[in-house]
């Protein structure tokens, strides 16, 4: 097992123990934070153009990364294993918004400035660009779905859209005309969506048609990730909430000991090299890096620098961006 790095801010150093949320299916323990550690391990990596910026991070299905460059205009990839980057550029007008891998290789992504969704073919450069007609706001959460088309959430309207090879869409009303927010595949291959509400997430079954509740409670968050043991997870106010596999629905609730409250900005399923523990990956803009394990605990280590992507490629590393140090970090 590799080192586990644990170094936290003063305010996490008091250990608390708290009662998970009562009011669900299941509880849990509170998750714990770990005590100061050893320093961190984190390597940097220098973006492809000195003076860019990195802000969104994806993965491909050779597991090589994926950013955009807000300065340059370019998508860049980065071999998973020797690090090389290609860039490929894009239009000069984008804001990139998110980007997702399709099983053929293409990367799609999300334009703001321009109300489309894109599609890259790394083999050529070609840029194909489709209009979000009927979709009043440009998503920043892409899931691809076992169609293998593109699937999101209206965020400022209350449908489930799907977007085939051609660029062709479809809209789906959410059953209960809440608004949707993030989307993700899970293992069984149905669709789930945090939304807004009272019950936060919903489920959608690609091979029949139909929508399902999975009674998660409002005190949910917005981003959700499979874990590696196949749970599904979102996040929260100092808190995670996991749907088993068998649609258990447990929350974690979490107390740091101080005034600011944990609030995820973007989190990752998949262990890490090497380690065999870790359920998931998050940024917290106060606490730094964060790691939920599988036996409940969450282990801390301070990043400086402004992180909003996380990502973790086919080796196992896990990718933060830094978005003013033109540079990319990794461990």
């Amino acid at each position: 097992m590799r080192l586990r790095t644990l170094v936290t801010v003063s305010a996490l150093l008091p250990v608390l123990t708290a009662t998970a949320v009562l009011g669900l299916p299941s509880t849990a323990g509170a998750l714990e934070l770990s005590p100061p550690g050893a320093p961190s391990l984190w390597h940097d990596l220098s973006l492809a153009t000195a003076t860019g910026m990195a802000e969104v991070l994806a993965t491909d299905g050779t597991g090589d990364l994926w950013y955009h460059d807000s300065k340059t205009q370019d998508l860049v990839r980065v071999d998973a294993v020797t690090h090389s980057q290609t860039e490929f550029p894009i239009p000069s007008t984008s804001w990139v918004l998110g980007v997702v891998s399709t099983p053929d290789g293409a990367i799609w992504f999300s334009d703001l400035r321009s109300h489309t969704i894109n599609r890259l073919d790394p083999a050529s450069g070609t840029v194909t660009s489709h209009p979000l007609t009927g979709v009043a706001y440009t998503p920043s959460s892409l899931a691809v779905g076992t169609d293998g088309a593109i699937w999101f959430g209206d965020p400022f309207d209350t449908k489930l859209v799907r977007v085939d090879g051609a660029g062709h869409l479809l809209f789906l009303p959410e059953p209960h005309d809440e608004r949707i927010l993030s989307v993700a595949t899970a293992p069984d291959g149905r669709l789930f969506y945090t939304r807004t509400g009272s019950d936060r997430l919903g489920a959608y079954d690609i091979g029949t048609g139909t929508f399902s509740d999975l009674g998660v409670g409002s005190t949910a968050g917005e981003h959700l990730t499979a874990g590696t043991s196949g749970s599904m997870w979102i996040d929260g106010v100092s808190e995670f909430t996991e749907i088993a596999p068998d649609g258990t629905v447990t929350v974690h609730a979490l107390t740091t000991g101080g005034p600011i409250p944990v609030r995820p900005i973007d989190l990752v399923g998949g262990d890490l090299a090497g380690d065999g523990e870790v359920e998931l990956s998050f940024i917290d803009p106060e606490y730094g890096f964060g790691t939920l394990d599988a036996a409940g605990a969450v282990h801390f280590s301070r990043l400086d620098g402004s992180r909003t992507s996380i990502a973790l490629d086919g080796e196992g590393h896990v990718w933060v961006n830094d978005l003013w140090g033109a540079s990319l970090q990794w461990q």
